[in-house]
């Protein structure tokens, strides 16, 4: 059976497609943005939340940590080397300050979720959407999933960074509606320095949804003083007015909320400044002197 490693299952999503959605986040994608807002979706295994300011150094984890990954002094030190990730220490701590993310499941075991909003899909024209990490990399899961909700009589959307192998992409556009595609950045060698992979093939793919007569919302993370440039708009834009896919463009502005998740992951993350509303606003008035395809902030 066709089993998956999955972040969160968010209910009543609002900006993730059309109308009410079901979104299903999976864990493990194939780049590594400075600026990533999900970094618990990184990697496609289990992995540990420590958040070290509701700890009271209480010792119930230490105390039932087999490994011994847990060892508290006048901090919390907790190895994630030795860490299982087994979950034993999250059912045992009093204040909520540890918390496993990621979860393996079945098709059947998620769509059992995503078909309990059903009557609010049909009211709304809203649907299923994958997102991530980045669908692609389970492209197999992602694609009994996409057929399982079609079947359903349910939209289905993808949100993907473009990244993976074509015969992927082209094996759940056959069962996606619409896709949500990221566009970071214009040239190929800043993508590579602030993702960790060039954007040639993400292009490729992209000019192949416009061939296979796909639908694409193109999304565009907008970074202070990254890619907030006008040759990058106007990339974008010319990627608007070339191909008939793209039926609008939504800014992303970004936002810090990853840096918590990645303190609490162990893990470094870059910060940006995080733009004002008339910043924004900037940014979508440049692009809309650029091209006639709608241009929103998402």
């Amino acid at each position: 059976m066709e089993t998956g490693m999955i972040s969160n299952i968010q209910r009543f999503c609002l900006d993730d497609g059309p109308g009410i959605r079901t979104t299903v986040f999976l864990k493990g994608c194939f780049l590594r943005c400075s600026w990533c807002h999900n970094p618990e979706t990184k990697e496609q295994k289990k992995e540990l939340f420590f958040d070290a300011e509701k700890c009271i150094r209480c010792g119930a984890c230490a105390a039932v940590c087999e490994n011994h990954a847990h060892k508290i002094g006048q901090l919390h030190d907790h190895d994630r080397q030795l860490c299982s990730v087994c979950g034993v220490c999250t059912r045992n701590c009093p204040v909520n300050a540890l918390e496993v993310t990621g979860t393996e499941m079945t098709v059947q075991q998620v769509m059992e979720q995503v078909l309990r909003d059903r009557v609010f899909y049909e009211n709304s024209m809203g649907g299923m959407t994958l997102s991530g990490g980045e669908p692609l990399l389970q492209s197999e899961f992602s694609r009994h999933l996409l057929q399982q909700a079609k079947n359903a009589g349910l939209h289905t959307c993808v949100e993907t960074c473009g990244y993976g192998s074509t015969d992927a992409l082209h094996r759940i556009a056959e069962v996606t509606d619409l896709f949500l595609f990221d566009w970071k950045l214009t040239d190929p060698a800043l993508h590579k320095k602030y993702t960790g992979v060039d954007n040639r093939k993400i292009k490729e793919h992209l000019l192949l949804l416009d061939e296979w007569g796909k639908s694409v919302v193109l999304r565009c993370p907008v970074i202070p003083g990254i890619n907030d440039t006008q040759s990058h708009f106007e990339g974008i834009a010319d990627l608007a007015n070339t191909l008939h896919a793209i039926l609008s463009v939504e800014i992303m502005p970004y936002h810090d909320l990853g840096a918590d998740k990645s303190r609490r992951l162990a893990a470094y993350a870059d910060t940006f400044p995080v733009p004002a509303d008339d910043e924004k606003h900037k940014w979508e008035r440049v692009l809309q002197k650029l091209t006639e395809k709608q241009i929103k902030i998402g």
